[in-house]
């Protein structure tokens, strides 16, 4: 489960590592961002969410929201912009935002997913100047945790090599493909 930087992941019952509270569940359908690769035993990622949480104040659009009289920070997937290498988008309007960047162990990632009932798709690779972008973004957001900062800022796009590279029909993997 070791993918290049800017890859989109769709997991069907994602694992959170907080525990079930009375308004989130423990699992979840989420999408899940590598933002980078860390000694080949954990990555970087974000979770973005259709959550709006941008001040009223400001104008929504695609890219990076800054609003500094608010602490404000955030990055924007307009709906059905194609953002991925092979034109994937998101059917809604998506978010980023600074608090949702975290390390997750690629061992535990995969023994989650090794369980009945559980699968990861490849969704694509976002285009480099998107990824990019929302890395600048998140770099300059207050909610990003200053160990992520850390890691962030070595965080790089890295050219996918032939064999890496994301294409249609999406790769599935999980339990239901043993």
């Amino acid at each position: 489960m070791n993918h290049p930087p800017g890859t989109i992941l769709h997991f069907n019952r994602f694992q959170f590592q907080e525990r079930a509270t009375a308004t989130r569940p423990a699992e979840k359908n989420k999408f899940f961002i590598v933002l980078r690769n860390m000694a080949g035993r954990m990555v970087l990622a974000c979770l973005p969410t259709s959550k709006d949480q941008i001040p009223m104040a400001v104008e929504q659009k695609h890219g990076c929201l800054e609003y500094p009289s608010g602490n404000f920070t955030a990055y924007v997937f307009e709906a059905l912009a194609p953002i991925t290498v092979s034109g994937w988008f998101f059917s809604l309007r998506t978010y980023v935002y600074g608090y949702q960047v975290r390390d997750y162990s690629y061992a535990t990632l995969e023994h989650d997913q090794a369980q009945a009932g559980y699968e990861v798709t490849v969704k694509g690779r976002l285009k480099e100047q998107e990824f990019t972008a929302m890395v600048g973004c998140l770099l300059r957001s207050i909610d990003l945790k200053r160990r992520m900062r850390e890691h962030m800022r070595s965080a790089a796009y890295a050219e996918a090599s032939d064999h890496d590279r994301m294409s249609e029909p999406v790769p599935r993997y999980g339990a239901a493909d043993q």
